[in-house]
């Protein structure tokens, strides 16, 4: 539904293109498979343009093809644009839903729609190996489809990991992974994503690293570990070093936030380089500083960070004879029940909040205890106003 409400609104924008700044030619807003065209990608117009012309967007410099108009699954080519009127276009897999396209390179090319989290987690396996390869390609049309699903292969275990935006949301995916995937496969149970939150506070460190073979400093960093205030992170220098020492302590950051030191991706943390003292002799130890920054990393980041996850909020309608079970089964997820309403006829309506990952299969558990009358609305959120500190 989120989803849906941003694309409305990406389209209501975009029906009053006067308003919108010359250069942009139309966003993208929607990708899909057409029965002949193949992979096809819709854009609205923002003005008149022809065939074959040049854009710019995030990928650089690319030219358009044909256009078509599409009538139910009837198409029409057209030669030019027209300011409102959807056209569709082939060969341009690449674009993304809420990408602007423009007639003249950007200095910060902009979407429409915000990147979001997928924070709901699967793993597949085909049943015969041999099927591995036509797994993933077809994971990867889903997701070319669905910009709410993202797809990896875990480097400790090789398994394939398919994030979506929630238990419907992964549900629904899987049935459509059989109209590309026609063989069996196995599905794990659904997990809620964790990451390392780093706490409100600043840590100094001096990283420094010998080669003990060759006896080579790495030359001694000073830096301080602060709280980003959001769950951004960065690498900031208070000092002038040379690009390839930045680039190395920056390498050495991110490699080690992604995977935390509790196998959790670390979020807001900046990294503060205040000075660098080189070692004696003049070589290139940019590979050294690496280690020494990783291994500074690793030493003080343990202890200093909190385990997270999304929280949700729920609604729910129940009839009264329901309300006492409803109650002990969010009472054992360790929800927090805010209000419980008597609105008459009947019937409650109860607000509580929980972590994401105590509510899983809850949905289902709320139809068997309410005879499928029950009815619920459940908002899951992550960000910095919104988290659970998982104990």
């Amino acid at each position: 539904m989120r989803e849906l409400l941003a694309v409305l609104e990406l389209l209501s924008k975009t029906f009053r293109p006067e308003l919108r700044p010359k250069e942009e030619l139309g966003i993208v807003f929607k990708r899909e498979l057409h029965p002949d065209l193949g992979k096809i990608v819709y854009i609205q117009p923002m003005q008149e343009f022809p065939q074959n012309s040049h854009f710019y967007s995030a990928a650089g410099k690319a030219q358009f093809g044909s256009f078509y108009q599409l009538s139910m699954r009837e198409f029409e080519e057209t030669s030019r644009t027209q300011p409102r009127e959807i056209v569709v276009t082939t060969g341009l897999e690449f674009l993304k839903p809420g990408e602007i396209l423009y007639s003249t390179p950007q200095n910060n090319y902009k979407s429409e729609l915000l990147p979001v989290r997928k924070q709901f987690q699967i793993i597949l396996e085909p049943e015969v190996a041999e099927h591995r390869d036509s797994l993933w390609n077809s994971l990867q049309t889903l997701v070319w489809l669905d910009e709410g699903l993202e797809t990896k292969i875990l480097s400790e275990t090789g398994q394939i990991q398919l994030s979506g935006l929630g238990e419907l949301h992964l549900e629904v995916s899987l049935s459509r992974l059989k109209e590309f995937f026609p063989n069996t496969f196995n599905v794990s149970s659904i997990k809620v994503a964790r990451f390392e939150l780093w706490k409100k506070m600043a840590r100094q460190g001096e990283f420094q690293h010998t080669a003990f073979d060759q006896k080579i400093s790495s030359g001694l960093v000073h830096a301080s570990l602060v709280s980003s205030n959001s769950f951004a992170r960065e690498v900031r220098f208070e000092t002038k070093i040379t690009e390839t020492l930045k680039e190395a302590i920056t390498s050495a950051f991110y490699e080690v936030v992604v995977k935390g030191t509790k196998g959790e991706e670390i979020l807001g943390l900046d990294l503060i380089v205040h000075r660098y003292d080189p070692p004696d002799i003049s070589i290139d130890v940019s590979s050294l500083v690496k280690v020494a920054v990783i291994k500074g990393l690793k030493d003080i980041i343990p202890g200093n960070t909190e385990l997270v996850g999304p929280i949700s909020h729920l609604e729910i309608l129940i009839s009264d004879s329901s309300l006492g079970d409803v109650l002990g089964s969010l009472s054992k997820r360790s929800a927090k029940i805010q209000e419980v309403n008597p609105i008459g006829d009947g019937k409650s309506l109860v607000r509580a909040s929980a972590s994401t990952e105590n509510l899983l299969g809850f949905a289902g558990v709320l139809r068997n205890m309410t005879q499928g009358r029950g009815v619920l609305s459940l908002d899951s959120l992550f960000d910095p106003e919104h988290y659970y500190v998982i104990t």
